[in-house]
């Protein structure tokens, strides 16, 4: 266990035991002594009391599940402590579900909207200019023949002024509205068209997005390949830089290996003849003191 671990379950441990001893008092002073008397009393006051309950009853399973803490509960079973607080634990949850079961507020049920909206108002389709001209198309196709049907056989024989093609009836040439050539009405929508315009819409808007997207990537793809050129240059010019030092770096460690051989061997030389000077001193000294 790390020292960040340990620290926190001394922490768990305090807060668990200062949280039993809040919630026993609380819940035995609020709720176990007014148990039969949660019947009565005004709304407002019974809501409050539910409230508390309610946030009782979580502070209780919090406390059950750092009770359920493994190094928790292996500390308190070792101080003889654990079955005391599941059983004050266990005691409180049962109190607080009696007072939530007595105090849960009834479900109120909200008024029905649909008696209050306006009933629809039923709208007679007018009749359209379509109907209207088959109507009069058909009456004009069998007048001709009720006509040959009424008139008698002698009747039917056309007289040279008869002959003539008759002259357009002004009044009712007037009344009636030329039809409309073909190419002039609007084409209307319908349900299979629409989709199919909304589709090529939409495949010549990706179309124009996917042709401008390869340009830029044709732009990007040219930019790039310039830049990796003249980058290309400046890595090549680095390198020959970085051989030529290579190089002078190796000549240099070759006159220094030398040079230190050198040196070492002129230093080793120096010590031996100051030290062989000095020795010859000494036994020069110690001589003539014994000749003296």
């Amino acid at each position: 266990m790390s020292f960040r671990s340990a620290e926190q379950s001394q922490h768990d441990k305090i807060n668990l035991v200062r949280l039993v001893k809040r919630l026993d008092q609380s819940v035995s002073h609020d709720f176990e002594e007014g148990l039969g008397d949660n019947n009565g009393g005004e709304h407002p006051e019974k809501t409050e009391k539910y409230i508390r309950a309610q946030g009782a009853m979580q502070k209780v399973k919090y406390a059950q599940k750092l009770l359920r803490t493994p190094e928790i509960q292996a500390e308190l079973q070792s101080q003889r402590r654990y079955d005391n607080f599941r059983t004050t634990l266990a005691r409180l949850e049962a109190t607080l579900e009696k007072t939530l079961k007595v105090l849960e507020p009834e479900p109120i049920r909200p008024e029905p909207i649909l008696p209050t909206l306006p009933k629809p108002q039923v709208v007679t389709p007018l009749p359209t200019r379509l109907q209207s001209k088959d109507n009069f198309s058909t009456e004009t196709a069998a007048s001709p023949e009720t006509v040959q049907k009424v008139l008698p056989a002698a009747d039917l024989l056309l007289s040279p002024s008869e002959a003539l093609p008759p002259e357009p009836d002004l009044s009712r040439t007037s009344l009636i509205a030329p039809p409309l050539p073909q190419s002039t009405l609007p084409s209307l929508p319908t349900s299979s068209t629409v989709p199919l315009q909304s589709s090529n819409l939409l495949h010549e808007e990706l179309s124009a997005q996917l042709a401008q997207m390869a340009t830029q990537l044709k732009a990007n793809a040219v930019h790039f390949s310039s830049t990796l050129a003249k980058d290309q240059a400046l890595v090549q010019e680095t390198q020959e830089k970085l051989e030529t030092n290579y190089n002078v770096m190796k000549k240099e460690r070759v006159r220094v290996r030398d040079f230190r051989g050198k040196s070492g061997g002129t230093t080793c030389l120096v010590i031996f003849s100051v030290v062989a000077v000095l020795i010859s001193f000494v036994v020069m000294v110690f001589i003539i003191r014994l000749t003296r």
